[in-house]
């Protein structure tokens, strides 16, 4: 789960693009400082309506009915719209957010690239949009045919959303996690250490039954792809070693209170977890 959260929190693309449109470092390090502590809020949005269905529901099967039955039975007529209203909301926001950087990655770093040097053009901005455009439209259209077989699932939505982003995220995780440390590693040992970890987790969950939580198989998935793209980099490094190059097109100034927001947010989540233990309420 710290892997996990490692990458939400540090690589995931649609919270790093809001971070890198901010018009400042310092506006970056204060509006990710905000989510932290709107992220602190989720144990009293989520695992408390979880633990007032439990005694409330005791005989229900199906998870994914849990939320809608509690806003029924709990809320008053007036604020149920208003809670479907804000659901709704965040799920669409959530959606355009993942679309608008599925389509990014899809179209700059993908099919511009491979056009150019095929075809030995320059694409212009209007032919990356209307690409754009369509890849959203394909992608969209897939979501809305798999998702209702989502319902079969066995572990709940928020387990199964947790198991297939991890086929990504956790490669993606890995080859950024080591880039910050090694400077001469090739970029083969990323290829090959993405394709390693893909094809490690993939058989691990859906076709071998393993009996390891799938926390504790991503966790030794990471530790061997890191040591084989380790391997590769002592054994086949670059010739060059990677320089990083700063642009700074704008103020990289940073935020002079970071420490004391960064600290004061670790010592609330310390506090949310004791909260929610045995010390506290558990």
């Amino acid at each position: 789960m710290l892997i996990i959260n490692l990458y939400y929190w540090g690589m995931e693309q649609y919270i790093v693009q809001q971070v890198l449109a901010g018009k400042s470092l310092k506006d970056s390090q204060k509006g990710i400082a905000l989510a932290g502590f709107a992220k602190l809020l989720c144990p009293l949005l989520i695992n408390v309506p979880g633990l007032i269905a439990v005694h409330l529901y005791p005989s229900l099967t199906n998870t994914t009915e849990v939320f809608p039955l509690l806003i029924k039975d709990v809320l008053p007529p007036i604020l149920t719209g208003l809670a479907a209203c804000m659901l709704f909301g965040a799920a669409i926001t959530t959606f355009n957010a993942g679309l608008n950087s599925s389509s990014t990655l899809f179209t700059l770093n993908l099919y511009k690239p491979f056009i150019e040097r095929r075809k030995n053009i320059v694409l212009s901005e209007s032919s990356l949009l209307r690409t754009g455009k369509l890849f959203q439209i394909t992608i969209s259209l897939f979501a809305m045919l798999f998702a209702p077989f989502i319902i079969f699932s066995q572990g709940g939505f928020y387990e199964y959303l947790q198991k297939i982003s991890a086929i990504f995220s956790l490669p993606i995780f890995t080859i950024i996690f080591w880039g910050f440390f090694t400077k001469k590693m090739p970029p083969s040992a990323a290829k090959i250490g993405i394709l390693f970890f893909i094809s490690c987790y993939v058989l691990s969950q859906f076709v071998f039954k393993l009996n390891i939580h799938y926390l504790h198989c991503l966790a030794l998935i990471f530790l061997l792809t890191s040591l084989l793209m380790l391997l590769m980099g002592k054994f086949f490094p670059m010739e060059k070693e990677y320089e990083l190059r700063m642009e700074n097109m704008v103020d990289i100034k940073p935020w002079k209170h970071r420490y004391f927001y960064n600290g004061f947010l670790v010592i609330l989540m310390i506090l949310v977890f004791a909260l929610f233990s045995k010390v506290g309420i558990a």
